[in-house]
């Protein structure tokens, strides 16, 4: 259970802070709500009702830099998250954007950017739900280190690669 004032990161919205939990009615129906201030989207407020598992569990807390920092050192241990059957692929990314791994977002994100890379170099382009995935993904993971890191969207991709030792992402 959330409480007021707590940065959470919500699955497709990124950071945001638990403005409130009241009673709210919509139609006939009166439910407790999680309601979510976007802190970096140009949204006024995400309604997560507190009693919907299935929405609850995608609210997770904002790591810490030493949490991220944490990430960052173990991610060499992470296993590779690709599957090349396009609907197992789906339910894998699904599940990864459900559960907020960050470890597993880093690297469902390089490999999608990876995917996009070899079908740009074959003259094609992602399919729509890579696409799809790959956009909340980089939402989720991003919006968190801009927040905890204090660092501007077009920093990220740099970051990160410093962070993990990388050439390219």
């Amino acid at each position: 259970m959330y409480k007021v004032g707590d940065k959470v990161v919500y699955a497709t919205t990124g950071v945001c802070e638990v403005e409130k939990i009241e009673n709210k009615q919509f139609g006939n129906i009166f439910k407790n709500y999680y309601i979510l201030k976007p802190l970096l989207q140009p949204i006024s407020a995400v309604f997560v009702p507190t009693d919907n598992e299935r929405l609850t569990c995608k609210i997770h807390p904002v790591l810490t830099r030493e949490q991220f920092d944490n990430v960052f050192e173990n991610y060499s241990k992470c296993e590779d998250v690709w599957v090349d059957e396009e609907n197992l692929r789906r339910s894998l990314f699904d599940e990864i954007l459900i559960t907020g791994e960050r470890a597993h977002l880093i690297s469902m994100i390089r490999n999608l950017h990876k995917h996009q890379q070899y079908q740009f170099s074959n003259g094609k382009r992602l399919h729509l739900a890579d696409e799809r995935l790959l956009k909340l993904a980089e939402t989720i993971l991003f919006d968190e280190i801009k927040y905890v890191y204090s660092i501007e969207q077009d920093e990220v991709i740099e970051f990160l690669k410093k962070k993990l030792n990388l050439i390219e992402f």
